[in-house]
């Protein structure tokens, strides 16, 4: 006896329901199916640098001038902070990262322990050759230090199918494993800190506030609006703004300023992670560090082994060319300070 295909449909939503966390039930909410263009939409998951080092050191420089030097952290190798032409670092007001730490920051729940959403992040691999273990094989290690948020960033899975038999962690939101073991190779990641974030800081038209200057003119800025809707209220309207650089995520009209920060990881081919779908069924050394140049972000350093007792480095991740300044402060927006190649194709880097 066959049933309603509408009755089939509601019993498959009821089980696919009734295995989802409680709190889904709590929020009255059912999650939605991923698609493959979700996978390289989402990108505020990973760890980049170095917006807010900018931001920190301009405060430093603005306070306490020569002096700064006592109370920031010394660069490695130490250099000379110069204060790029064109930028005035009393302009940069102390808020002008609250919407990019809403936007890549993790969740935060009322009523927590004082002090339960404090990152306390670092992160280790290492791989020992043969010669140097008791078993006379190759010992890989790997330790992240990712702090438990929400989503969790990483889950340990076992991917077998025709030509394919990898156990690791994977990220929640990408059909990959990037830290784990096929048969043939082992392979393990952590932090390897590139400066993937620039904040370029404009001026705006004081007739027309979509405007801002660059190469001695107005330009225009891209303007989308969009309606939210809300649980329980009203749908909220949200205007967003892009300059050439990337999005604008902070406007002062007293002082007829706005920031806006270009981001490598917004290029296209930067989504996290994403890279080691072409390492994590490699059999070699060459087929891995061929893999690696798919790399984007975020950097990492890749340590690697396999039974014939080779193990391996290699630093992955896609660096912003800057022919002209450091990025260790912020810029202005005005055309003086740009990434190598032409502004209408961003995305140049130089593969480490």
């Amino acid at each position: 006896m066959g049933f309603p295909a509408n009755l089939v449909t509601a019993m498959c939503l009821r089980v696919y329901e009734s295995v989802c966390p409680v709190e889904f039930e709590f929020m009255d909410y059912s999650p939605s199916r991923w698609n493959p263009e979700d996978i390289v939409r989402i990108r505020a998951h990973g760890l980049y640098a170095n917006v807010k080092s900018e931001v920190r050191r301009a405060a430093l420089l603005r306070e306490h001038g020569s002096e700064a030097d006592y109370f920031r952290k010394k660069l490695e190798p130490d250099a000379e902070i110069k204060i790029p032409d064109g930028i005035g670092l009393d302009l940069i007001p102390e808020n002008v990262l609250e919407v990019y730490e809403l936007a890549t920051g993790q969740i935060e729940f009322g009523g927590s322990p004082e002090g339960s959403n404090v990152r306390m992040e670092g992160s280790n691999n290492w791989v020992v050759s043969p010669g140097r273990t008791a078993t006379g094989r190759p010992t890989l290690a790997n330790d992240p230090h990712r702090a438990v948020s929400v989503s969790s960033l990483r889950y340990a899975v076992h991917l077998v199918s025709p030509g394919m038999d990898v156990i690791g962690a994977v990220e929640p939101f990408l059909p990959e494993i990037s830290i784990g073991h096929n048969e043939d190779i082992a392979f393990g990641l952590t932090i390897f800190s590139i400066d993937h974030e620039d904040l370029y800081v404009y001026e705006t038209n004081p007739e027309d506030p979509d405007e801002c200057r660059y190469r001695g003119g107005w330009e225009s800025m891209r303007v989308e609006r969009e309606r939210i809707p809300v649980r329980g209220s009203p749908p909220e309207d949200a205007t967003l703004k892009f300059t050439r650089h990337g999005p604008v995520i902070h406007e002062d009209p007293d002082s007829g300023t706005a920031f806006a920060v270009r981001a490598a990881w917004l290029e296209p081919g930067m989504a996290p992670y994403l890279g080691s779908l072409a390492y994590m069924n490699a059999s070699s050394w060459k087929e891995f560090t061929d893999a690696m140049k798919n790399w984007g972000s975020p950097g990492e350093n890749q340590v690697y082994a396999d039974p014939e007792g080779n193990i391996g480095w290699h630093a992955g991740g896609r660096v912003s060319i800057r022919p002209n300044w450091d990025g260790l402060l912020p810029v202005p927006g005005d055309g003086r300070h740009e990434w190598e190649g032409p502004p209408s194709k961003p995305g140049s880097f130089l593969r480490s």
